[in-house]
């Protein structure tokens, strides 16, 4: 379903770390803005979501998030804004930087 708005995931190796930070309405305040992928994305299931994450545009995330493959990141050709709601970004963000993707954290 294209609703015109933009697609989004939420992308962790701990799911549980989404509804933690996420959570207090956050997560229904982005639904709103966002066609948010219901499931949470990990490196396990990434590979059942191809069809969506092929126009997904914006990735949401905080603790747990793995540094993607190259053929991962590949699969994501319209991925340009990625939000980390964590500190450092250091272990994940270099692969998604030199593809142009904006890296934003807080």
């Amino acid at each position: 379903m294209n609703t015109g708005k933009i697609r989004a995931a939420f992308f962790s190796a701990e799911p549980f770390q989404i509804d933690y930070v996420y959570g207090h309405g956050r997560r229904a305040a982005l639904e709103k803005e966002c066609e948010i992928l219901p499931e949470i994305v990990t490196p396990e299931n990434f590979g059942h979501h191809a069809d969506f994450l092929s126009s997904t545009e914006a990735v949401f995330s905080t603790w747990g998030m793995w540094s993607m493959s190259e053929s991962q990141l590949g699969a994501m050709p319209r991925l340009r804004e990625f939000y980390y709601a964590a500190g450092a970004t250091d272990a994940f963000a270099r692969p998604l930087l030199r593809r142009g993707i904006a890296v934003h954290s807080a």
